[in-house]
């Protein structure tokens, strides 16, 4: 240590919370993704959406949603950034074109077919069919159209794999070239600057973008992404040399938590009122209820990143069989999940089951099929080698 700042030597091999909290982000997207079904603000839109809903799992599910993604691309930069120090840029371009971008290329087509013929099968065989099915056979009908052609070109819940690759390059072609005011941040990241100043900077981003913030599924670079993923990104960079900034926020975990939970109640109660201000944003027009959302929304992002980094920290830095396996199973099982998971709902739509009920179910059977299919298909094969790379030494 030098100053106060760990230098890589002084890192562990293996960063066994960061692992599994990485896990623990995905698995919940496949929670969040089984609740859309029964959420009363993705009745218009998501695909398996059930005519029994619950507002209870809707803001139960809205609530990790926040910041699960923001957690995850904070692990990624973390990880970036000691693979860049080990490894250098060109094994570093060559690692993450492996373990993320031929992922992308080879999984897009085959999640997007899967999910297109549980789709066509639904929409001859569910009797209560939801609004999207109408609004995808209207769009559908005429393939040239603009919102044709801008449903087809979509990453889908690929797109944390795009985005990421795309935030890999950039970090790669200024790695050689670090400027002074990385070093200057590293050399003054403090527990005070990422809870009272770090939320401050993600509000701009959030402000162009309607609430819940949207994921950015476009082919074409979305700024706003940057904005705010990005920032979580380049903040787990700073993270992996300056370690010890996460036991500085310990002291600042009840402060977060509450503040979190006390502003996400008023965000949930107001998002009916802005859910509709799309037609604003598009407009590129300002609008302060959109901006005190996006304020609310930066604070409870940030401040549940970091009180879930504390704690995985003091509960999570552990290995044994179980929680490896659940941590190398999470990539696959997420890929894989959103097709089995919608196939499910789909066959549960007509059935005379309360929505509690039926999210248990889709839920469960979507992580035992993802889990079992791992272990058949996956784990022993090429394709776990993709994903997961060698079982010793993994990053």
């Amino acid at each position: 240590m030098k100053n106060g700042q760990l230098n890589a030597v002084d890192h562990p091999i293996r960063y066994d919370y960061m692992d599994n909290l990485r896990a623990l982000a995905l698995i919940t997207g496949v929670f969040f993704h089984a609740a859309m079904a029964y959420s009363p603000l993705a009745a218009d839109f998501w695909p398996s959406a059930d005519p029994n809903k619950s507002m209870t799992m809707s803001a139960l599910a809205l609530f990790p949603h926040m910041f699960r993604m923001p957690l995850f691309f904070l692990i990624a930069g973390f990880f970036s950034c000691l693979l860049l120090e080990k490894r250098g840029v060109m094994d570093f371009i060559k690692h993450r074109s492996i373990r993320i971008l031929a992922p992308f290329i080879v999984f897009l087509p085959l999640v997007a077919i899967g999910i297109y013929f549980g789709l066509v099968w639904a929409m001859s065989h569910v009797d209560n069919a939801p609004p999207f099915f109408d609004a995808i056979d209207l769009i559908l009908s005429n393939k040239e159209s603009a919102e044709a052609k801008d449903f087809i070109s979509r990453t889908g819940h690929l797109w944390f794999l795009y985005n990421l690759f795309m935030f890999c390059c950039v970090a790669a072609l200024f790695w050689n070239n670090r400027s002074a005011l990385v070093t200057w941040l590293q050399n003054r990241l403090s527990a005070g600057l990422l809870v009272f100043v770090l939320p401050l900077l993600l509000i701009p981003s959030l402000s162009t973008v309607i609430s819940p913030y949207p994921a950015p599924e476009r082919f074409y670079p979305e700024l706003w992404s940057f904005g705010f993923f990005g920032i979580f990104y380049v903040l787990g960079f700073l993270v992996y040399r300056r370690i010890d900034v996460i036991d500085e926020l310990f002291k600042f975990v009840p402060f977060m938590a509450i503040i979190s939970v006390i502003a996400y109640s008023y965000f949930f109660t107001k998002i009916y009122d802005t859910r509709l201000s799309n037609e604003i944003v598009l407009a590129y027009k300002f609008s302060w209820p959109l901006l005190y959302l996006a304020v609310i929304e930066s604070f409870v992002a940030v401040y549940m990143t970091l009180t879930c980094l504390v704690l995985a920290k003091l509960f999570l830095n552990r290995r044994n069989k179980w929680l490896s396996m659940f941590s190398l199973s999470s990539y696959w099982i997420y890929i894989v999940h959103l097709p089995v998971l919608l196939m499910i709902q789909y066959a549960l739509i007509d059935l005379n089951l309360g929505p509690w009920t039926k999210f248990s179910i889709s839920s469960s059977l979507t992580l035992l099929v993802g889990y079992m299919s791992y272990l058949a298909f996956v784990r022993n094969t090429p394709i776990g080698w993709l994903l997961n790379g060698s079982l010793k030494g993994r990053a």
